[in-house]
């Protein structure tokens, strides 16, 4: 199976719109930021009015990286584009996001 270059996805949560920036600045400052041989070109920044949190995940070889953006709000917004697909897809399903949440 061929991946896309690009997926998006929409995740709905419970989360009180109070507290919308929060999730994204506690993934950005306590998973993304703890892993810098994971993670790297991490940024936080507004657009519309929204927190966007953008990064780059890669392997320690650098032979394959997922650009992502996620996007405050309800529901969450996440955008991310492949290089090095078939390593970024392996990569994806070591780490399944959970019930609901299949692998592409």
């Amino acid at each position: 199976m061929t991946m896309p270059a690009a997926i998006s996805l929409v995740i709905d949560t419970e989360l009180s719109p109070a507290y919308h920036d929060e999730a994204l600045k506690s993934i950005h400052h306590n998973y993304l930021l703890t892993k810098p041989e994971a993670f790297g070109s991490i940024r936080s920044k507004r657009r519309g009015g929204l927190l966007v949190l953008s990064f780059v995940a890669f392997d320690p070889t650098k032979t394959w990286r997922i650009e992502a953006r996620m996007t405050a709000g309800k529901p969450k917004r996440v955008r991310a584009k492949f290089e090095g697909r078939n390593q970024a897809k392996a990569w994806i399903h070591e780490r399944p996001l959970g019930p609901g949440f299949p692998c592409p």
